[in-house]
């Protein structure tokens, strides 16, 4: 059975010594609750899929503070822009990854998704571990997505801690993602930021259905 913590510093502390540990925690972000860990141990990541059973060819994303993101991938023009307006938020950026970021973690793709959540609790678990911290959501593929800490709770034998935090999760979408590796970006998801907003701030930025999904 998987520990429960409360979404104040003492559980953010529990948080990171378990994924300092290897382990994995399920952590309110934005929108849904997640599964996070350390993105440079593979069996942490192999243990992630194997629990969602999730398609070995769709890596998961890079939760990182704002100021780190250089850490773990480049960034263009656009990307820069679009971090200004909407960080920490909802939009996640796919960029060209560093070397810290394996080739086996993205399974030979040269980009990574990356994103910020507003919520102090992802902030302070980015900000403490000095690795990139991936995450996924919580539900099956097809199947709807997880908001509540009793929601959460039908992972308590897979994972090693759940942090409780219904009322962080501010946004009923899941978050945008647009391909910000060339310029001009292209959006390859719409949701919780839309058209309107992105290009307020990135006029050039196209939609490209095509792209990387």
């Amino acid at each position: 059975m998987s520990i429960h913590v409360a979404a104040d510093a003492a559980g953010i502390a529990a948080a990171v010594k378990t994924i300092a540990e290897g382990g994995v925690v399920v952590l309110p972000t934005d929108t849904v609750y997640g599964f996070f860990g350390d993105a440079t141990n593979p069996e942490t990541v192999e243990r992630v899929y194997a629990i969602k059973n999730r398609d070995r060819g769709k890596p998961f994303v890079i939760h990182t503070r704002t100021a780190d993101v250089q850490r773990w991938a480049h960034l263009t023009p656009s990307a820069e822009t679009f971090i200004e307006h909407f960080w920490p938020g909802p939009l996640a950026l796919v960029l060209n990854k560093r070397e810290v970021i394996g080739d086996w973690f993205t399974h030979g793709l040269p980009t990574v998704a990356v994103m910020s959540s507003r919520n102090h609790v992802m902030r302070g678990v980015a900000e403490a571990l000095r690795v990139p911290v991936f995450g996924t959501t919580l539900n099956y593929a097809g199947e709807t997505e997880i908001k509540t800490f009793a929601g959460a709770q039908i992972f308590d034998k897979d994972v090693d801690l759940i942090l409780s935090g219904d009322e962080l999760s501010r946004f009923d979408k899941p978050s945008s993602m647009i391909d910000c590796t060339s310029e001009p970006a292209a959006v390859i998801r719409l949701s919780a930021t839309g058209m309107d907003e992105l290009r307020a701030v990135v006029p050039s930025l196209a939609l490209a259905p095509e792209r990387r999904k």
